[in-house]
């Protein structure tokens, strides 16, 4: 038996219209409408080029360097698993920084400290 759920909704936190219950997060509708909200607030991120330069900046990084994390703030540079090394803009996006400029290897804590900085 699949366990039925409300639907989370349409995105701002907006309740679902049809109030529907569904197995996964959100009913269709809500699903579409909440992608398509997300992919106009992110454009720069949706594009093939850009998914294509994240792959290859990370293969090139653990290439060359392994899977080293260059850590922020008071955390030194340090190893990390390949599956939880990220890559980090060298100048955020939302610092006016390139969606297909430079990249470095950073792990999700590192990453989040650094935030658009």
């Amino acid at each position: 038996m699949t366990l039925r759920r409300p639907c989370l909704g349409l995105p701002a936190g907006r309740p679902c219209p049809a109030r529907r219950a569904t197995t996964s997060r959100r009913c269709p509708d809500c699903q579409r409408s909440w992608e398509q909200a997300r992919n106009q607030a992110r454009p720069e991120r949706r594009t093939a080029a850009y998914r294509r330069h994240m792959a290859v900046s990370k293969l090139a990084w653990i290439a060359e360097h392994g899977p080293l994390c260059v850590g922020y703030g008071a955390q030194p540079p340090h190893l990390v698993a390949p599956d939880q090394l990220g890559m980090d803009h060298v100048t955020s996006l939302a610092s006016g920084g390139d969606p297909l400029g430079p990249l470095v290897g950073r792990c999700a804590p590192c990453n989040s400290r650094k935030g658009t900085r």
